[in-house]
């Protein structure tokens, strides 16, 4: 099945991508500036939710991604 080479990696992959996340930022100001009325978020390949835990104090999120593993991942963080 697509995404199983994530499953081993699954548990790592924070450890190795990083905890500080330029990316969140970056969106976070660009949505302020462009669509400061934004309520929900929609990210694709959301992998274990590192960007989207940046954001679901303040949005309605959701994460797609190949990897059930990785999603498993997600869903505890968010």
């Amino acid at each position: 099945m697509k995404g199983d080479e994530y499953y081993t990696i699954a548990k790592f992959y924070d450890g190795i991508v990083g905890k500080v996340n330029d990316t969140a930022e970056y969106i976070k100001v660009n949505i302020k500036r462009y669509n400061p009325g934004t309520k929900t978020l929609l990210e694709l390949g959301c992998g274990t939710g590192l960007n989207l835990s940046s954001f679901h104090n303040n949005f309605d999120v959701t994460g797609i991604d190949i990897s059930g593993k990785m999603l498993s991942i997600a869903r505890k963080k968010n």
